[in-house]
């Protein structure tokens, strides 16, 4: 209804509008005209106030700034978005969109804790035509390890007048999530910036270190530590290598943000590996983020196929020349004797 009355509220400004041009320029009174196009006027701003009352994708005082914007100039999405939750809200979903990559985490703990529950594609819109929505596909190299991730291989992101929607299924219960671009803290470090000199993860006594491999991947330096036997929640072996990480570049990040690890057996990719045992696993670490200069130690773990083949790990940059890769093999039997 809203809709239609400010429609013909428009079309009425126009038409009056072309009336009192006409009549001035013939020099007759145009009194009855321009009251018309007032209340015209009212009709069609009234109307577009009520409708953005109703409609909160529109949103109240923004109505004329949605009507009126260029739809030429695409919106730019990239940066932090929040769920759009009550200020008391302990936790929330906190998005961060950067290069081609959507990333989404469950933060919660007044934002001292947060995990992976998204990890995807992201198309930036070539003009400013809304709603626009693409579909973003699930990078399982990363949620496939992330206990409460997302198992969708693709969902639907939709913006609209500042809004980011899009819906999370948890315990098979489906919620419309909408976000707004605000900071919630992911340039930060969860907790104050680690010492250098101190490894926030020191590897296990019973790990088998690899021989001293180390090297460059961009604006990163990674050294492969070692590695040591793990069970995944399932009871199936898996290995867990631990890597130091320095971040060299410019920007504040996380290791899962910039690191892709692989692992093969008999020329096969392992899969990620859940292990809910933190004293053997430490996920959080490589979520964290890491301040340009700091080093981290984070850990990969993988699901092994064969007690006896060589593990070939390969590590690689998610970002800039992902072509160069530092990696190492590890013998699963070694690893398991040294236990």
């Amino acid at each position: 209804m809203y809709l239609i009355t400010g429609g013909v509220g428009f079309l009425a400004c126009v038409i009056f509008i072309i009336l009192i041009i006409a009549a001035a320029m013939r020099g007759k009174p145009c009194v009855v005209p321009l009251v018309a196009f007032v209340l015209a006027l009212a009709l069609f701003l009234g109307s577009g106030f009520l409708y953005s009352r109703t409609d909160p994708e529109v949103g109240g005082v923004k109505f004329l700034e949605f009507i009126t914007k260029d739809k030429t100039v695409p919106p730019n999405l990239l940066g932090e978005w929040k769920e759009a939750v009550d200020s008391k809200a302990d936790s929330y979903h906190g998005i961060y969109i950067f290069d081609d990559v959507i990333e989404i985490y469950w933060v919660s703990d007044g934002g001292k804790s947060r995990t992976l529950y998204w990890a995807g594609t992201y198309e930036a819109p070539t003009d400013g035509q809304e709603p626009y929505t693409w579909e973003s596909h699930n990078d399982t190299r990363r949620t496939s390890a992330a206990l409460l991730a997302s198992g969708d291989s693709v969902k639907e992101f939709t913006y609209k007048n500042g809004k980011l929607t899009y819906s999370a299924s948890v315990l098979g219960v489906t919620t419309k999530i909408e976000a707004e671009k605000l900071s919630w803290g992911y340039m930060d470090p969860v907790n104050p910036p680690v010492d250098t000199e101190e490894p926030s993860a020191p590897a296990p006594e019973d790990e088998v270190p690899a021989e001293n491999v180390s090297g460059d991947l961009g604006s990163y330096h990674v050294e492969i530590k070692g590695a040591a036997p793990a069970v995944d929640y399932e009871g199936h072996p898996a290995i867990v290598v631990t890597c130091a990480w320095t971040n060299n570049s410019g920007d504040t990040l996380s290791a899962a943000t910039a690191l892709a690890g692989k692992a093969f057996q008999n020329g096969v990719e392992l899969d990620a590996a859940m292990i809910i045992d933190a004293e053997a696993y430490d996920q959080e670490m490589s979520l964290r983020a890491v301040r340009p200069g700091t080093s981290v130690d984070v850990q990969f773990a993988y699901v092994l196929t064969s007690d006896t083949a060589l593990v070939e790990l390969e590590l690689s940059s998610l970002r800039g020349d992902t072509s160069e890769v530092v990696s190492t093999t590890f013998d699963p039997a070694a690893i398991a004797a040294a236990e």
